[in-house]
């Protein structure tokens, strides 16, 4: 439990930088690059996400699933490792073939051919490794480094919209970089001898199984960016819509965190065939996601309004809206995490991913043909929450075939009365204050203490484990001192 705990802090704290990073970023592209360049950005690395998806035939997931399995066997542990680094190195070069081509033809190819750098780094990644092995203080370092590197390059080197290519190969340059950092640690792992191709392309049968729901995934996720370029009034739409996901995600990094860190426990616990603990570990990250996603959703909602001018610009005004339609994307994430990403990867249950996946999908892609000629991003929004709704009503129905659920009606109401409670003071303060700095500043503040106020007050099981955990870090830390 303690490594878990660590794991957690560690991935927490590497989310909360991720939160940190596009709050000092996003506001100097928005007015340096503008909408169009910024959609251009949001197209193309669209499609470069899904070359990637698509070239690692689910690899990522499966890598460090299968990691965790053989972890506590040396030998098949070194394999395993070997096997999948050479296969991902193989895969690369088969991508290439289509991937340079396609550079040439392309509108955008000079971006094309500059993320090029970032594909490469994408297949030479080793923090599956890590990952399975349940060390995610070096992979949250890495990842650390490289943020915090890209930002101190977007202030020195992009300074008008011609400097778009900078943008593109700051990012693809500084992930090469740190990416291959990783090989000094990791190169006592892989070892070519005794491999043979047979070995090597074992693995893309049972990736491929996983890799089948992940491309329905990649569809809603990316896809719709895509349609909203095709079908869309321009590339402004994209960067709309771009970045209000990214405001939504914003405070999701704080819960994909716990699922980051739990799909190796749960996928341990499933090779050693101990059910009763994934059961357990299953209702607490459920009460954790819904105490933590429920108030997320309301604050997005009450500060929206006021965030954007201030923040990103008055041309980018139509992002608040887009910020409240796709708000409850924080709770229906956070849900989807734990059946599908969490649950359904860790034990290996790719036909009902596969289902509730490809329906979500398909389902998308004929709602944003439908909306987004007429409504434009907010089409795409509309389309996105119906689907994913979709997607976890299958999934819960698969998952509660396994797992006995331990909901708490109670708690779960408690919850969204302290929240709307909660937003409804912090709109209030919004419009006495107006758009500023400040006044976000304080929402967020007086939010986040009234939300928590109240669980206490309600004696909820989630907080007051919470603050046990924090009694006993400061404990330890007077202790030492």
């Amino acid at each position: 439990m303690n490594k878990l705990i660590k794991n957690y802090i560690y991935n927490v704290g590497y989310q909360i930088f991720l939160i940190v990073v596009p709050v000092i970023t996003a506001p100097y592209l928005a007015r340096i690059l503008g909408p169009t360049q910024l959609g251009i950005y949001s197209y193309v690395n669209s499609v470069t996400s899904i070359i990637t998806t698509v070239g690692l035939l689910g690899l990522q997931s499966y890598a460090y699933r299968e990691i965790a399995y053989v972890r506590d066997n040396n030998i098949m542990f070194t394999k395993t490792v070997s096997q999948i680094f050479l296969l991902r190195i193989f895969i690369f070069v088969i991508i290439s073939i289509f991937y340079v081509p396609y550079c040439y033809i392309s509108d955008y190819s000079t971006y094309f051919f500059v993320q090029y750098l970032l594909v490469l780094s994408v297949f030479l990644d080793v923090s599956w490794i890590f990952i399975g092995m349940e060390n995610l203080g070096i992979v949250a370092f890495r990842n650390f480094v490289a943020k915090l590197i890209t930002v101190i390059g977007i202030f020195i080197f992009i300074k008008s919209r011609n400097d778009l290519w900078i943008y593109f190969f700051l990012f693809s340059f500084v992930t090469f970089i740190t990416t291959i950092s990783m090989f000094p640690i990791v190169k006592k792992y892989i070892k070519f001898s005794n491999i043979s191709l047979k070995d090597i392309f074992n693995h893309i049968i049972p990736s491929i199984k996983l890799f089948i729901p992940q491309i329905a995934t990649m569809l809603y996720l990316q896809f719709d960016k895509i349609m909203l370029q095709i079908l869309g009034s321009g590339s402004e739409q994209v960067a709309f819509y771009d970045q209000a996901e990214k405001f939504i995600n914003i405070p999701l990094t704080v819960i994909t965190a716990l699922c980051t860190v739990m799909v190796p426990r749960i996928a341990n616990l499933y090779a050693n065939k101990n059910f009763q603990s994934i059961e357990y570990y299953m209702n607490k990250t459920i009460k954790f996601s819904l105490f933590l996603s429920v108030p997320m959703m309301f604050g997005l909602i009450s500060i929206s309004e006021e965030l954007i001018p201030w923040y990103l610009g008055s041309s980018f005004q139509k992002v608040s809206l887009l910020v409240i339609f796709l708000s409850p994307l924080t709770i229906m994430n956070s849900i989807s995490n734990v059946f599908g990403a969490q649950y359904l990867t860790a034990t290996n249950k790719t036909q009902a991913l596969t289902i509730s996946y490809y329906s979500a999908a398909i389902l998308n892609i004929f709602l944003n043909a439908y909306l987004i000629p007429t409504f434009d991003s907010i089409g795409t929004a509309v389309a996105t929450i119906i689907s994913i709704l979709f997607s976890i009503i299958i999934q819960y129905v698969f998952v509660k075939r396994d797992l006995i659920f331990n909901f708490n009606l109670k708690n779960i109401l408690n919850y969204f009365f302290a929240s709307m409670l909660m937003g409804i003071i912090v709109k209030f303060i919004g419009i006495s204050l107006g758009s500023h700095l400040y006044t976000t500043f304080l929402q967020i503040l007086i939010g986040a203490s009234i939300y928590m106020m109240l669980m206490i007050l309600f004696k909820d099981e989630i907080c007051l484990l919470l603050l046990t955990r924090i009694k006993k870090l400061n404990r330890k830390r007077v202790k030492e001192d």
